[in-house]
């Protein structure tokens, strides 16, 4: 197995995934559209076109840095942040590579997909493993 990248499944270090809506996110997303101003309910309607987000807890209790994270293949590295305008819904903020430590949290933006993400690869700087959406870690 030497040289292929990949590490033994013992070493592979403890991280949480979880997928989200971006309006999750939001401070007003359980108040109903008519209760809303207009101008905050349009600030709904834009969050709602952003794509989904890739969350990542660290569990791991010693520090490494997330270079690169795959979902089928794809490179997903940036943040989709609202830009409230309809014709350009989101600006990308790059997340990636980070360091993390036991506790932190990534997030991710997955443009394109509203759901069938089920595998992610991701690479640290401790070697490449492939993780499934909700897995439990003990």
């Amino acid at each position: 197995m030497a040289g292929c990248g990949y590490l033994q499944k013992a070493d592979k270090p403890k991280l949480v995934l979880s997928i989200h809506s971006y309006l999750e996110y939001y401070p007003d997303k359980d108040v109903p559209n008519k209760d809303l101003p207009i101008l905050l309910r349009e600030k709904k309607k834009t969050l709602s076109l952003l794509p989904p987000i890739l969350q990542i807890v660290n569990k791991e209790h010693k520090e490494l840095t997330i270079e690169k994270i795959r979902v089928h293949g794809m490179e997903m590295d940036f943040l989709c942040y609202p830009t409230y305008n309809s014709t350009d819904p989101y600006k990308k903020i790059k997340v990636l590579p980070v360091k993390m430590d036991y506790g932190d949290v990534i997030k991710v933006s997955l443009p394109g997909y509203k759901e069938g993400v089920g595998k992610v690869e991701i690479d640290t700087d401790k070697g490449r493993w492939e993780y499934t959406i909700g897995e439990n870690i003990e």
